[in-house]
């Protein structure tokens, strides 16, 4: 295993290393072992990042649909904002319909009173029209100037928007 020297020790730099961190390899039975105090602190850190992957349990999951002027609105951003912390932010497909992310793959919001903003995602723009993007459909009083509050309950909600383009 260790061949510096041409032998099976090893050398004084990694059998140093090697205790420095707590693991000692056993060279007759070629077996690891773990000092307690690693093997307790290990543990301590694996409880703790099994109890912070429930963390986000307290997220209540948020659907709806879109609409502008009675018709589904596809590609729209909804983003719920709280007072404070991170936003939960969905999109729209064909059918309006959206499904709120909170980061990664944690679905939803926590429970509490947000502003809702939404806008229109748009696509790339090409060279051909200088890079502009489109003007945005959506009125000022859905997004940069938004008048809509929502509130998010604890469990499963159903959150749906009735845009008017005037």
């Amino acid at each position: 295993m260790f061949k510096a020297d041409g032998g099976n020790a090893p050398s004084a730099v990694t059998r140093f290393a090697v205790t420095r961190i707590g693991i000692f390899l056993d060279m007759n039975q070629t077996a690891l072992r773990m000092s307690p105090s690693l093997f307790a602190v290990g543990c301590f850190a694996l409880f703790t990042w099994i109890a912070g992957c429930n963390s986000n349990s307290a997220m209540s999951l948020v659907t709806g649909k879109v609409t502008m002027d009675g018709k589904p609105y596809a590609n729209a951003q909804v983003r719920f904002v709280p007072e404070t912390g991170r936003p939960s932010i969905g999109l729209t497909n064909e059918e309006g319909v959206y499904r709120l992310v909170y980061i990664r793959d944690t679905l939803g919001a926590a429970p509490g009173s947000y502003k809702v903003d939404i806008t229109t995602v748009h696509q790339s723009t090409s060279d051909a029209d200088g890079g502009k993007e489109p003007p945005e459909k959506i009125p000022p009083k859905y997004n940069t100037r938004t008048e809509l509050t929502k509130t998010v309950e604890p469990g499963e909600n159903v959150i749906d928007f009735e845009l008017q383009s005037k």
